[in-house]
């Protein structure tokens, strides 16, 4: 499931590169920035990896257009409260997950939100819930 989940991820952001021509400069001018700053040799040490903010926005944006529990029908195991959207859904609640029809991909609007916090801002409507589901 990790392998697929991960597969997702990594051809939804190279879809989103494919659509946005300017999220793809954005992303390859940070590489660049990066490159010229600690060397090709280390843009993938964690030091410079944690100085990647576009990139980041880029996983996030894929993460969430692309959630590792989509598709089929789900249950809540507990009662969830979305309380930006003043929306609460019931323990034992029946869900239909489907891809989104409209990405509304802004780059701009995510960076500086790392994707490996998505799971601790539960449940998120931002994110399609991560819901407590079975």
């Amino acid at each position: 499931m990790m392998m697929d989940a991960g597969n997702a991820w990594t051809a939804m952001a190279l879809h989103l590169l494919a659509l946005e021509e300017s999220a793809c400069i954005r992303v390859q001018q940070e590489l660049d920035e990066l490159i010229s700053l600690h060397g090709r040799e280390n843009l993938f040490t964690p030091k410079v990896m944690a100085e990647m903010k576009v990139l980041d926005a880029l996983l996030f944006e894929a993460i969430r257009l692309c959630p590792p529990f989509l598709g089929g029908m789900k249950t809540t195991t507990k009662t969830i409260e979305l309380k930006e959207l003043g929306l609460q859904i019931p323990k034992n609640c029946h869900l239909i997950f489907c891809q989104p029809t409209e990405e509304g991909f802004n780059l701009s609007h995510v960076i500086g939100k790392k994707p490996e916090n998505l799971s601790k801002q539960y449940p998120s409507p931002e994110l399609y819930g991560f819901l407590p589901l079975k």
